[in-house]
């Protein structure tokens, strides 16, 4: 099971407030944050902003890389893979069937052959786009 960004940097600041026998009162008067933040955080409710992450690795000595680290949140490369993926998708079949409507003579013979052939073009990229965007157990009929 993942921990959350959120659960991460408060676990981590929880441990070591009480490893250094700090109260959440006492961590807020020497990090200048109300205790109300603190507890926010702590309880893994919000997730801490670049001042209070920077007061928070000073007060508990903790290395701002390791709050940082755990709290930014990258697009990732499956993501961005997905991105590209997708904008391809969309693109590319469109593109081509605009070059072939260009060059052919005989299709479309009516507006409807265009209409059809185009929501089939459009309906197979937009499930090719759930497929891909969205989890595998939203496909599976036996759960239903």
């Amino acid at each position: 099971m993942k921990i959350s960004h959120q659960k991460r940097i408060a676990k981590m600041i929880k441990e070591k407030r009480t490893l250094l026998g700090l109260t959440q009162l006492e961590l807020s008067e020497k990090s200048n944050l109300s205790i109300r933040s603190i507890q926010r955080i702590e309880k893994g409710e919000v997730n801490p902003r670049g001042h209070s992450i920077k007061q928070l690795s000073i007060c508990l000595d903790i290395p701002l890389q390791e709050l940082t680290k755990a709290s930014i949140h990258p697009i990732g490369r499956i993501h961005f893979f997905k991105l590209l993926l997708s904008i391809g998708i969309i693109i590319l079949p469109n593109l081509l069937f605009a070059a072939f409507l260009a060059q052919s003579n005989r299709f479309p013979e009516t507006n409807f052959e265009l209409i059809i052939s185009s929501f089939i073009i459009l309906s197979l990229e937009f499930f090719i786009l759930l497929w891909i965007w969205y989890p595998k157990s939203m496909f599976d009929y036996k759960a239903l």
